[in-house]
Order: C-alpha cells, then structure tokens, then sequence
C-alpha cells in the first residue's frame, strides 16, 4: 500500500483596532523637607492624572501604580 500524506498550507492576515494602550509617567519633586514634597507632587500628580483623563474617552482609566519617597543626602 503506497503511504498516505495529507499536505496542508495557508496563509492569513488579521487587522483589529487596539483596545489597549500602556503609557507609562513620572513626577518627580525635590524639596527640602519630606512632607513639601509630599505635598507639592501629589498636586503634580493631580494635574497630570487630570490633563491624561481629559484625553481619553468615558470607559478609559487612569492609574497610579506606584509612590515612592527617597532621601536626598548632599555631601560637602
């Protein structure tokens, strides 16, 4: 019995709107004491969350991932 061989081959393309978009940002704020900085970037943060959202549509989110807090030593 001579063998059986299935061959197959295809070829696609697929186009879809994206549905999904990652942007990634930063503010950073120096101050001379921990708390005006504190302050003064969760004022900046507002404002740039608030100017992000402005631009996108009712359904889309704006998140906060991450807070960090880090001295600043200054050596004489």
């Amino acid at each position: 019995t001579p063998p059986r061989t299935i061959s197959v081959s295809g070829q696609a393309e697929v186009a879809v709107a994206a549905d999904e978009a990652v942007v990634a940002l930063a503010v950073e704020t120096v101050a001379a004491r921990a708390g005006a900085a504190v302050t003064e970037n969760a004022e900046r943060s507002t404002r740039v969350a608030a100017a992000v959202k402005a631009l996108l549509g009712p359904r889309d989110r704006v998140e906060t991932t991450g807070y960090a807090l880090h001295p600043r030593y200054e050596h004489e």
